[in-house]
C-alpha cells in the first residue's frame, strides 16, 4: 500500500480534483485555484503604482487583525487576503472587520484580482 507517492493503495493513480461544483468560478472568469500569495502580489504592485503603501502586518501583533494595511493619497485601508474560493474568515477577522468599520475606517476582504483592480478603481 502505497502513500503519499500520487497513488491509491489499489495502485491506481489519483483522479485530477475538478472546480467546485457550482460554477461561481466559471462565471466570475477566475482561475479556481489561484493562490491568495498572486493576489497579494498583485494588490502591492497595483498600491505602489498608484503612489502609495502596502505593508504586510505581522501576524502575531493580535489575533485577527488583517493582513494589509494600504495606504493611499486621503486613504488608509485594511485588507485581508482569502484564497478565492475556499479561504474562510474567521470569527475573530470578522470582528476586527467590524470593530474598524465602526471607527470609521475602510476594512475589505479581498479574495481575486479583480477585487482588488475594483479596490483601486475606486479609492486609487
Amino acid at each position: 500500500m502505497a502513500r503519499g507517492n500520487g497513488c491509491t493503495p489499489v495502485g491506481k493513480p489519483k483522479p485530477k480534483r475538478k472546480p467546485p461544483g457550482n460554477t461561481r468560478a466559471r462565471k466570475a472568469g477566475v482561475q479556481w485555484r489561484m493562490k491568495e500569495v498572486s493576489v497579494e502580489e498583485h494588490l502591492r504592485e497595483q498600491v505602489q503604482r498608484a503612489g502609495g503603501f502596502c505593508i504586510k502586518l505581522p501576524a502575531d501583533l493580535a489575533a485577527g487583525i488583517p493582513d494589509r494595511l494600504v495606504i493611499l493619497p486621503n486613504y488608509v485601508l485594511f485588507v485581508e487576503l482569502k484564497r478565492p474560493f475556499r479561504g474562510r474568515v474567521s470569527v475573530t477577522q470578522k470582528w476586527w472587520h467590524d470593530r474598524l468599520r465602526d471607527m470609521g475606517h475602510y476594512s475589505a476582504i479581498i479574495r481575486t484580482k479583480a477585487e482588488v483592480d475594483e479596490l483601486m478603481r475606486i479609492y486609487g
